[in-house]
């Protein structure tokens, strides 16, 4: 039986110890012991980091998908505009300035905006900054197909390909086997992510197997299918007990969305379009909208020190409310499960913003962050005033 590695972190002080038993099925242990400057290297990941999910549209129709899409036929309606592409390609430099070294582009699916993918990777290698591409392949069913689309993008650094038993129907392994083979031969890094149930199901493991045997030298990364996208309506798995989680927030930066909202990260709060967190617009540019991020004193608070201050905070102000008798196991659906609550919301941004808790944040971040927000922006102002 070939290993499934559900990657589920949590802080420690011992490094992870390998796979255990589950059900007679090897996977990675649920509970990883983390030594601190693994997770402080997760935790600094995000800073340098952005998303940009160029359309809600997907010719697919997959059973599960952590995006809410809709056809490909509303492609023209429900993507980035050509002009904002433009903006943001020009920003760019500026982005690679401030501490940016990559950009994720997605959807929906962003091989339906191939112009706009193949402006935005090459002037984000002109800039220095790596660029990403996530795509469920629906176009590795024809060569000529498959051809265009890769020739188009030379500056894609690393593909990021979505394959499992909910794509399975919608598009054939032996075609993205014949795929994967084609953009490995330009150089590019290639991943398969691959999303299953936890505890696997008998369906995931044969799926998962399949993929191995048709793609022994490619790197797999699985990851439990949780409550956002298509899969909204599934009850986040609670952890038993009142403690918050162990690890913090793992944003992986600013995600724009087509419609030019944002969201501060592209996990949980995908579905939140009136998320309290001040990364929410891209209007006045991806520059601006990474600083928000950055300096967002609530966003701040839990990445850099987690969730246990702020739901001490919602005993106060809503003691009855079901987190302050027992968490998710997962930190993501404690974040959605808290934030969906406008009013509530709003009530713990202030708290978190006011003194001593805010201080509290900005002490965390000077140790963590300190390359990239606080004293990294201090600097960066402070060169901006002089050259004024």
């Amino acid at each position: 039986m070939t290993a499934l590695l559900v990657p589920v972190f949590e802080a420690g002080v011992a490094p992870a110890e390998g796979l255990q038993q589950r059900e007679g099925v090897p996977v990675l242990a649920t509970s990883i012991r983390m030594a601190a400057p693994d997770l402080v290297s997760l935790q600094r990941a995000g800073e340098h980091h952005l998303g940009l999910s160029l359309t809600k549209a997907c010719p697919l129709s997959c059973g599960h998908c952590s995006a809410a899409t809709v056809p490909a036929a509303m492609h023209p309606f429900v993507s980035i505009p050509s002009a904002d592409i433009a903006r943001y390609c020009a920003e760019m430099p500026e982005l690679a300035r401030r501490g940016l070294t990559s950009i994720s582009l997605t959807g929906g699916e962003p091989v339906l905006a191939l112009q706009h993918v193949a402006a935005l990777s090459r002037a984000a290698r002109d800039a220095g900054i790596r660029t990403t591409l996530v795509t469920g392949l629906y176009w590795a069913a024809g060569a000529a197909l498959r051809r265009k689309v890769i020739e188009a993008l030379p500056c894609i650094d690393s593909w990021n390909i979505s394959w499992d038993r909910f794509h399975a129907a919608e598009v054939k392994l032996a075609n993205v086997a014949i795929a994967v083979r084609e953009i490995t031969a330009t150089g590019a890094a290639l991943t398969v992510r691959v999303a299953i149930d936890d505890p696997a199901t008998p369906e995931d493991e044969a799926m998962y197997d399949a993929l191995v045997e048709a793609l022994p030298a490619v790197e797999i990364v699985v990851q439990s299918v949780r409550p956002v996208g298509r899969a909204a309506d599934r009850e986040a798995p609670a952890s038993g007990d009142r403690a918050a989680p162990a690890w913090p927030c793992l944003s992986t930066g600013p995600l724009v969305m087509s419609d030019g909202s944002a969201r501060p990260c592209c996990s949980s709060m995908m579905d939140e379009p009136h998320h309290p967190f001040d990364a929410s617009s891209a209007a006045q540019g991806l520059v601006a909208l990474r600083e928000a991020w950055l300096d967002d004193p609530l966003l701040l608070m839990l990445r850099a020190v987690g969730f246990a201050p702020v739901l001490e905070i919602l005993s106060d102000i809503a003691p009855d409310h079901p987190l302050t008798q027992g968490t998710t196991a997962h930190p993501c659906d404690v974040c959605s499960t808290l934030f969906g609550d406008r009013a509530l919301a709003g009530k713990i941004k202030a708290a978190v913003a006011a003194e001593p808790v805010a201080g509290l944040a900005r002490a965390a971040a000077r140790d963590i962050f300190a390359s990239a927000t606080t004293a990294g922006l201090a600097v960066i102002r402070e060169q901006e005033q002089a050259d004024a």
